[in-house]
């Protein structure tokens, strides 16, 4: 149960910005840690679908991770997450209600089933989540594309994964 609640907190994180809108085929991820094979949490594969997602629609996730070691916590997540193009260009989405730019201190606790994540390699197909409805305005100001990095650390500070993550948004219709 543990393992279900990492990914429900790592789409989460992930698609925080993508509330109510739908991509375009532009989204892509990658490692951003100086190292990823000393990485305690190594994302092998991310796949999003339908490439399109209407705005009454939902959003299907699919991963593959290859956990380490077992992780009790507590585990640091900091959500950095940035409109790169189109109105508002070059601004970061503030964190509201647990999206945006967020830092969770303890994750563990921010999410309870979370911990502890087991070790081993985890995969989780057709985790859906569904898009909730935004108003016009929002959806306008929201058109452009976003850049994302999700940084994961134990208690210490010693990184235990790094995401980066790429999107480009066009306003939906309702």
């Amino acid at each position: 149960m543990a393992l279900s609640a990492m990914f429900q907190f790592a789409f989460f994180a992930a698609f925080s910005v993508l509330c109510c809108l739908r991509i375009t085929d532009a989204f892509s991820w990658k490692s951003c840690s100086a190292n990823p094979d000393d990485d305690i949490i190594q994302v092998k594969e991310f796949k999003i679908t339908p490439e399109i997602i209407s705005l009454d629609g939902s959003v299907t996730l699919s991963a593959v991770v290859d956990v380490k070691k077992q992780l009790d916590g507590p585990i640091r997540v900091q959500e950095d997450l940035q409109k790169s193009s189109g109105l508002l260009g070059g601004q970061a989405i503030p964190c509201h209600g647990k999206f945006g730019s967020c830092t969770f201190a303890n994750a563990c606790s921010e999410f309870p089933k979370l911990c502890p994540i087991t070790s081993g390699v985890h995969t989780v197909q057709g985790y859906t989540y569904k898009l909730p409805p935004i108003s016009a305005f929002v959806r306008w100001m929201a058109e452009g594309d976003y850049t994302g990095k999700i940084t994961i650390s134990d208690s210490e500070g010693n990184q235990l994964a790094c995401i980066s993550l790429s999107i480009q948004v066009v306003a939906g219709s309702s």
